[in-house]
């Protein structure tokens, strides 16, 4: 099994951006299952198991800084195995992605809700936590702390305290994931003022796709040259009718 160091080694070379991973989640949503070959649903598989590495119960150093979530020690030998997914067969994809479109719907909804009473969103993961445990590292037989280094291991989040951790396993784990990703990109989720789909804006970005852009600027366009468009084509009939 690899050591703690190999894995932390492996985090840090596959770790990506919350910004890729919430585009790799809508993108999933909108993708049609049902064409999948078998070489699609080994590449997704292989995505979700990496989704679930990129998330910071993988990721050591956070745990200290504060994260409830940690990946189980079977989440962390699986993985260095390459199985921690637990996506048994294509049954279980559709269903994930079933939940993830409701959840997503449920948090961003269309047509925007009216009543004060519909405006707070909530989404219930279909996730549970078997083992939470409290956790703390101690200090080794003849190990001193230097003062200056005190409130570093003793501030709140410090390794030395005890901290309250969540262990979840497969599908939870994946869940969480999904939960940390939509929470880092929560600021930058936008409904697309055309088509309303979700996106990741970037910059000034206003609309997920360049043709839904395209769209709204030839409609402009149309509405600030309408009169003249009608009143060149009434000239055209007219001249053609001469």
């Amino acid at each position: 099994m690899a050591s703690n160091e190999d894995l932390m080694k492996k985090y840090l070379r596959s770790k990506a951006e919350p910004e890729k991973w919430m585009a790799w989640l809508l993108a999933f949503c909108r993708r049609d299952l049902r064409k999948c070959t078998r070489e699609d649903w080994n590449s997704i598989r292989r995505d979700i198991h990496q989704l679930c590495h990129s998330s910071s119960a993988f990721d050591l150093p956070a745990r200290w800084r504060g994260s409830l979530v940690a990946a189980s020690p079977q989440a962390g030998a699986e993985f260095a195995k390459g199985v921690m997914t637990g996506l048994r067969n294509k049954t279980d994809l559709v269903a994930m992605q079933r939940i993830l479109k409701e959840g997503l719907m449920e948090l961003y909804p269309e047509p925007l809700p009216e009543e004060e009473s519909e405006a707070l969103r909530i989404w219930e993961l279909p996730a549970s936590v078997p083992t939470v445990c409290i956790m703390r590292m101690s200090l080794r037989a003849k190990q001193r702390i230097r003062k200056k280094d005190l409130s570093r291991f003793y501030r709140p989040g410090g390794s030395l305290l005890p901290t309250l951790r969540f262990f979840p396993k497969w599908p939870g784990l994946f869940w969480f994931a999904v939960a940390e990703i939509i929470g880092k990109c929560g600021p930058r989720l936008r409904q697309c003022e055309e088509c309303k789909r979700l996106f990741v804006k970037t910059g000034r970005q206003a609309y997920c796709r360049e043709a839904c852009s395209q769209k709204v600027r030839s409609r402009k366009w149309y509405k600030d040259h309408v009169e003249k468009i009608k009143k060149e084509r009434r000239m055209l009939r007219e001249l053609v009718q001469e």
